[in-house]
């Protein structure tokens, strides 16, 4: 197979990075939050996957699409942490750097979306 065009995109590795940082800040998060915690990361995850099909997608407006799927999906998983934050409490330096990592992603899905205007 053929590696897919999302593997020479910058965002998409920042998506990935995202997805597991977001995994490994939220594994400790109390039983009592679990949804939370399962919708962070599956929202973490599907970021990635929307770029990725969005990146191997021919048509534009195709392409556009899901990249507006995975900027919605960062909005989730942005909500998501800081109601768990509020909450339970997140370790402050993990969590700032995937504020970061957040906005890094959503700037990256802003320029491939301006690229197709």
């Amino acid at each position: 197979m053929d590696d897919g065009l999302h593997r020479r995109l910058t965002t998409w590795w920042l998506a990935i990075e995202l997805a597991d940082a977001v995994y490994t800040l939220l594994r400790n998060v109390p039983r009592g939050h679990a949804d939370m915690r399962s919708q962070a990361t599956r929202a973490a995850d599907s970021i990635a996957r929307h770029i990725a099909e969005g990146a191997n997608r021919i048509s534009p407006a195709d392409k556009a699409n899901r990249f507006r799927i995975a900027l919605g999906e960062l909005g989730e998983v942005d909500s998501t942490l800081l109601l768990l934050d509020r909450r339970v409490g997140l370790p402050g330096a993990r969590y700032l750097a995937i504020r970061g990592l957040l906005t890094r992603v959503a700037r990256g899905l802003g320029g491939l979306m301006k690229r197709l205007e």
